[in-house]
């Protein structure tokens, strides 16, 4: 397991939002080598432009198919969607990276200040 947080300024709304963090975590398991990658999301509109064969011509487009650009260089690519309601650590994942100006990441593990994150999102699951 991977993650990632990332702090972006002029963001013009939620759905280009999740756009470009798939985009970065594909980017970040590319980097690290993974060959086999879930990436999930609850914006389902997102979820089904990248499943979609077409070529996407909306305002998230060109973000969509960079992606589908870089499917062939994994063994296993799937964008699976997650509903909101079972997202909390992402949500509050998303809430604690804002205070960083440089990106964060790390594998296998979690900072300590999200472990509690985690935690929570377990007893209310």
């Amino acid at each position: 397991m991977e993650s990632c947080v990332y702090s972006w300024d002029k963001v013009s709304d939620l759905t280009t939002t999740e756009a470009k963090a798939c985009l970065q975590a594909v980017i970040f398991a590319e980097d690290l080598r993974f060959r086999e990658v879930s990436v999930e999301s609850d914006a389902l509109t997102v979820v089904n432009k990248f499943k979609s064969e077409e070529l996407d011509r909306s305002t998230i487009g060109n973000t969509i198919n960079e992606i589908k650009c870089k499917i062939q260089r994994f063994r296993y690519l799937a964008f699976k969607h997650i509903p909101g309601t079972a997202n909390g650590v992402a949500y509050r994942l998303a809430v604690w990276g804002r205070q960083f100006d440089s990106p964060r990441f790390w594998v296998e593990e979690i900072p300590s200040e999200v472990g509690h994150l985690l935690s929570e999102d377990r007893n209310e699951g």
